[in-house]
């Protein structure tokens, strides 16, 4: 492949990324609504898999993003930079046992089956860490929060009516955020 055509595939990523990103905003947004009016399992589901990414995979994409912005793109610079910020706010006001859980109703809704987090692996070998983090702590933590409530479903709908809040308010900034530089995004 020629340069041009590598430069021309990389742009192309990049615009395409760009609006999967803004679609996957989207997908929340109407969500957080959705279960916030009435709780269904697979929009509960959904919901857990849009946020988990939007914590992990999407804090990476905005950083980069904001990384490769020339100065002059002030209004997009702020939009990612306020998704960002939303980020680190979100990790602050929820506790470590609450980002635990909602890893781990990830990977229940992704996967058949949780080998991660299981201590006697396969192979018979005793596993300890996951992530980088003790394996037994992450299991205090959703021993914990699931024993909080009588069940995970009622532990999901009282920390969804939490997270309702939080991510209706970044769904109305980055509206105002558009609003004030005529943006084509509609987040409503």
């Amino acid at each position: 492949m020629k340069r041009e055509d590598l430069k021309y595939e990389y742009i192309k990523k990049r615009i395409i990324q760009e609006q999967q990103f803004f679609q996957w905003l989207q997908v929340l947004f109407r969500l957080n609504i959705e279960i916030n009016q009435g709780y269904n399992h697979n929009s509960a589901d959904l919901f857990v898999v849009k946020l988990y990414q939007l914590l992990t995979e999407g804090k990476t994409y905005c950083e980069d993003v904001i990384s490769r912005l020339p100065s002059s793109e002030i209004e997009k610079i702020h939009f990612f930079e306020h998704i960002l910020k939303f980020i680190g706010q979100f990790e602050t006001d929820i506790s470590i046992a609450e980002l635990d859980f909602l890893e781990y109703k990830r990977h229940n809704i992704c996967h058949i089956f949780q080998n991660g987090y299981e201590q006697v692996q396969a192979d018979l070998r005793i596993k300890k860490h996951l992530k980088n983090r003790e394996l037994s702590e992450i299991d205090k933590n959703l021993n914990s929060i699931i024993g909080s409530e009588e069940n995970e479903f009622e532990v999901q709908k009282k920390l969804f009516k939490k997270y309702y809040s939080l991510i209706e308010k970044l769904r109305t900034d980055l509206i105002s955020i558009q609003k004030q530089g005529n943006g084509e995004k509609n987040y409503g």
